[in-house]
């Protein structure tokens, strides 16, 4: 009965120790844990046919792995390399791309500035969009886009006025594709953005409690850092200066920003 009884124990505290991690606002850990699945989910639906393939899946992989270390350099580096291996041909790699852009703007929108977040978006969609149109890579958006235009007009093949095998402008196909792509990437990123605003607070809040941050965490300076997971801090100083000033503020208190 002995080892039945510590066994199930030990079971019982792994499982404390999992909730209280999931509990802890390491965002950015968890968004590559989540990411990593997916990307091992897409593996397995779709292999790699080439070994150009393979380079782009685990680069991809790599951009992801790195993610929560340094969060504001490995996002505009994470997007150039989406860019550029979305020449490469493969649903593998198309899935893999998407997963790894998700994975990205959420923590941009959970590390980065507002404004450059949403630069970022906008500047990524249009590169996308322009990219495939002009080069043939591969664009979500642009597919979705073509994919409804293409069902449009095969329900009213009929009709006088649509015809069958309606197309539309190139310049307003661009711009249905870049707004959905700044649709889809805008969701992470505010998705992102409201878990930095909840974890500032409860950083604050906690600092002011004086039980050093959410959930009770006792820690040597204050309250967390949530755009580094939880790894760094912030002196009480600066986390009342955020509670009180609000989000943007923060960053001045921020060691090593």
């Amino acid at each position: 009965m002995a080892p039945d009884a510590s066994g199930a124990l030990g079971l019982g505290a792994r499982m404390r120790r999992l909730r209280a991690f999931w509990l802890e606002p390491h965002f950015l850990a968890k968004t590559r844990v989540i990411a990593i699945v997916l990307w091992v989910g897409a593996l397995l639906v779709f292999q790699p046919s080439t070994a150009l393939d393979m380079l782009a899946v685990f680069t991809l992989f790599a951009v992801i792995a790195v993610l929560p270390v340094m969060p504001r350099v490995v996002v505009p580096i994470g997007l150039m390399i989406a860019l550029i291996v979305g020449f490469v041909p493969g649903d593998a790699v198309e899935l893999a791309t998407v997963i790894t852009l998700y994975a990205l703007f959420l923590t941009a929108g959970f590390a980065c500035d507002g404004r450059l977040c949403a630069l970022m978006v906008a500047l990524y969609a249009m590169a996308e969009v322009t990219c495939a149109m002009v080069w043939g890579s591969s664009s979500a958006a642009l597919e979705v886009i073509n994919g409804l235009v293409d069902a449009w007009s095969n329900m009213f093949a009929d009709n006088m006025i649509v015809g069958g095998g309606a197309d539309i402008p190139d310049l307003m196909a661009w711009a249905f594709a870049v707004a959905m792509s700044m649709l889809l990437s805008g969701f992470a990123a505010v998705f992102g953005h409201s878990f930095r605003i909840s974890a500032v607070a409860g950083g604050a809040a906690g600092a002011q409690r004086g039980d050093g941050g959410p959930h009770g965490t006792r820690t040597a300076a204050g309250a967390y850092d949530p755009r580094f997971g939880g790894q760094r801090h912030v002196r009480d100083r600066d986390a009342r200066v955020a509670c009180e000033g609000g989000v943007g503020r923060v960053c001045r208190g921020f060691r090593g920003c």
